[in-house]
Order: structure tokens, then C-alpha cells, then sequence
């Protein structure tokens, strides 16, 4: 029996401990990068979409003024690519409210979009 090497030194058990604990170290700061990232990526994404959407009812307000009506599409494109579809929904339902309680000159301008 003493042919048989022992395992469980304290020797083996400290080197043992180590790399476990380094390997848990590692596993935690990826983990711990990857959800950072994760954050990261929404927090900017919730931030271009508040831009947008304050940029979006600007150009609404400026729709009877030179070029509102081009900003106001192009802006309304960029919203079918970040928005959710319950924001692009009320969009649409905001879009409709506005054409039919225009005024007469307006409700000709509004139909353009």
C-alpha cells in the first residue's frame, strides 16, 4: 500500500484548491463581463430610443414648416427599426388622430403620409 501514491496530501491539496479557485475567479469576471456588456448595450439602446422619439415628436410639430415633412418620414423609418411594436402602433393610431382632425388645408398635407 505505500507503493500507491497519496492523492490527498497537503501538498496535492493546496495546488488542488488553487487552480479552483483561480477557475472560479475566472468564470466570475466573465460572467460578470458579459452581463456588464449585456447592460451596457440595453442602457444605450434605451438612450438612442428616447433621442429618436423626442426628435420624432419635434418633427411632428414641425410638419407645416420647410422640409418637416421629410424629416418627419425619415424619422418615422428610423422608429419601424428600433421601435417596439407597441410604440409603432401608436404611432399609426397618432398619425390617423392627426389626419382626421386637421383642418381642411392640413388634412391635405397629412395624407402625404
Amino acid at each position: 500500500m505505500s507503493n500507491v501514491p497519496n492523492l490527498l496530501n497537503s501538498d496535492n491539496l493546496s495546488s488542488f484548491v488553487t487552480l479552483f479557485v483561480a477557475l472560479i475567479a475566472v468564470v466570475g469576471a466573465t460572467i460578470t463581463y458579459r452581463v456588464q456588456k449585456r447592460l451596457d448595450r440595453e442602457a444605450d439602446l434605451v438612450s438612442k430610443k428616447r433621442e429618436l422619439y423626442l426628435n420624432f415628436m419635434r418633427s411632428f410639430m414641425q410638419l407645416n414648416s420647410d422640409g418637416g415633412l421629410e424629416t418627419y418620414n425619415s424619422l418615422r423609418m428610423e422608429l419601424s427599426l428600433l421601435a417596439s411594436d407597441q410604440v409603432l402602433k401608436s404611432v399609426n393610431e397618432f398619425a390617423e388622430y392627426a389626419a382626421d382632425t386637421s383642418s381642411p388645408s392640413a388634412q391635405r398635407d397629412m395624407k402625404k403620409f
